[in-house]
């Protein structure tokens, strides 16, 4: 693995949305989880907006170092109970939530770990990478399966990491996969990770070239690697939309 600076890029000031179930701002990000009614998730009878049951709010506070809970019913906005401190050193920029756990990640600056929260007990643990360097991986934004495996990549170290269920190390999956990988998203048999491409080992974060999605096997292996249009450089995150 090259050894690199670590440094976590930095976003413009300008507020940046997701057409997903989360949306990034500044410091902060925000994840919906909609409770479900006899008819289903949305509509008058389900608890999507307009319903009467309650939508979860879950906050990422980077700035704060808290993940705290909302229920949003019929417009009107309400804590669901104590923040969940998650530490000192805590700078992640991106959360992901399946069933009652919720990860995010620390950039290299704070070590480069993971961080999980049992969202029904509040309790907080952490998650190491593997050496050589393992503070230096500088970890991606993660992504949960619903079975609780844990997928991200390494902004610093250029690899793809998983981690099991109640796992406490990562694996190390693939290395030299990129450089500065944004987000690792497990479809199917396949892994596609964004590659935003950047010179980071020099300091100056200019694209080396055209953003990248990489396939991957998932045991690793490269299937195929596909250049974005020279107008998409720097591609900083992706989502699933749907045909899976």
């Amino acid at each position: 693995m090259r050894r690199k600076r670590g440094a976590r890029k930095v976003q413009g000031a300008a507020t940046r949305w997701t057409v997903a179930r989360w949306a990034v701002v500044p410091a902060v990000a925000v994840a919906a989880a909609v409770g479900c009614g006899d008819d289903g998730p949305t509509g008058p009878e389900g608890g999507g907006p307009g319903g009467d049951a309650a939508t979860e709010v879950l906050v990422l506070n980077s700035t704060g170092q808290t993940l705290a809970r909302f229920e949003l019913t019929g417009g009107d906005l309400a804590p669901a109970g104590p923040a969940v401190d998650l530490g000192a050193g805590f700078d992640g920029d991106g959360l992901a939530v399946a069933g009652a756990l919720a990860a995010s990640s620390v950039s290299s600056f704070g070590g480069s770990r993971l961080v999980l929260v049992d969202l029904a007990t509040g309790d907080v643990s952490t998650a190491a990478f593997p050496g050589p360097d393992a503070a230096l991986v500088n970890p991606s934004r993660p992504t949960l399966e619903a079975d609780g495996t844990l997928w991200v990549g390494g902004r610093g170290s250029d690899a793809v990491y998983r981690l099991a269920p109640d796992g406490a190390v990562a694996e190390r999956v693939a290395d030299e996969v990129g450089r500065f990988l944004e987000r690792v998203l497990p479809v199917g048999t396949e892994l596609f990770v964004v590659d935003a491409n950047l010179d980071d080992d020099g300091g100056t974060f200019a694209p080396l070239g055209p953003g990248r999605v990489v396939v991957l096997r998932r045991d690793g292996g490269t299937a195929t690697a596909i250049d974005l249009p020279a107008g998409a450089p720097n591609p900083s995150d992706a989502v699933v939309a749907g045909g899976v």
